[in-house]
């Protein structure tokens, strides 16, 4: 769901407290402990990425790099 409010990234962590359906229990359940997601928004059009690993969150220079990867694919896609 924050995907589609939100913008930026944020850590699967930091959505804990939103996640009342237990969508990251669940998924820690199969071993996908730590996430990132990533949304892009420019000129009303939304990219998003979602990113996964059992062991540790990502770095902030892995997200970084991670969020300037989904803003490449988003403008390499625009169809303007």
């Amino acid at each position: 769901a924050w995907a589609f409010s939100g913008e930026g990234r944020v850590q699967w962590s930091d959505l804990v407290p939103q996640d009342k359906a237990g969508v990251l229990g669940r998924a820690a359940a199969h071993d996908i402990r730590h996430g990132l997601t990533v949304s892009v928004v420019r000129q009303g059009s939304r990219s998003l990425g979602g990113f996964a690993r059992p062991d540790r969150e990502f770095t902030p220079e892995e997200a970084s790099t991670l969020e300037a990867a989904v803003g490449q694919l988003h403008d390499s896609t625009d169809p303007s």
